[in-house]
């Protein structure tokens, strides 16, 4: 799966980026296949 993420290309820009595109996208799928229904719930599980 991180494969697939990570292939995805990232549009933010450069100025500024830590984390990884492909690292939210994952945690966000996670988060989503755990029923996190929002952000807060997000936030709790990672």
């Amino acid at each position: 799966m991180i494969s697939y993420l990570r292939a995805i290309p990232d549009p933010r820009m450069r100025r500024g980026v830590r984390i990884p595109a492909w690292y939210l996208l994952l945690v966000a799928v996670l988060g989503i296949l755990s029923n996190c229904q929002s952000l807060r719930d997000l936030e709790r599980y990672s």
